[in-house]
């Protein structure tokens, strides 16, 4: 039988790895059901709905509310969002290892940005459609722990191209 049938759930974090050491991330992180909530594409041209540019602000207000959190390419797509983000924390030596487990300073990790990116997100789509059980993300989120200049290249065309090559992606539902 099926894991997933029944609810269990295991984490797709890397095991043992702490994601509040400064570097750089790639993350995906999709809509409820990979619903097109985020907006549409009409004629090859993607028009971003209310929730995308409520994704989009918040986004950007992740690096203005984390002075150690730096911002490189991300594309809105109708149904998930691509970014990547750096942690740059000048504090990290100050900071407790095994992180993640202890949940000490949980917020400069990278699973406490994506936690507060979501709930801000969430709170405000909401108070858009006044239902307060307005689902909009799936649970949890896609990471990938750039080690190199070439990864983070690879990366950031990928994002740059997922636009046209849309129609081909695995989130592309018509």
């Amino acid at each position: 039988m099926d894991a997933k049938q029944y609810g269990d759930r295991h984490s797709v974090r890397l095991r043992g790895y702490d994601y509040a050491l400064n570097g750089a991330y790639y993350v995906t992180i999709c809509a409820f059901q990979k619903q097109k909530l985020f907006g549409e594409f009409r004629e090859s041209i993607f028009q971003i709905s209310e929730f995308g540019l409520i994704v989009q602000n918040e986004w950007h207000r992740t690096a203005e509310l984390r002075k150690y959190v730096f911002l490189d390419e991300y594309i809105i797509m109708p149904n998930h969002i691509h970014g990547i983000l750096v942690i740059d924390n000048p504090n990290q030596d100050q900071l407790p290892r095994h992180y993640e487990k202890e949940r000490k300073n949980y917020a400069a990790s990278l699973g406490g940005i994506m936690i507060n990116f979501k709930a801000a997100v969430t709170k405000q789509c909401r108070l858009i459609v006044n239902n307060t059980n307005q689902e909009i993300w799936q649970r949890s989120y896609y990471d990938h722990i750039i080690r190199n200049e070439d990864d983070l290249n690879r990366c950031r065309e990928y994002i740059i191209q997922n636009p046209s090559n849309w129609n081909n992606d695995e989130l592309f539902l018509p």
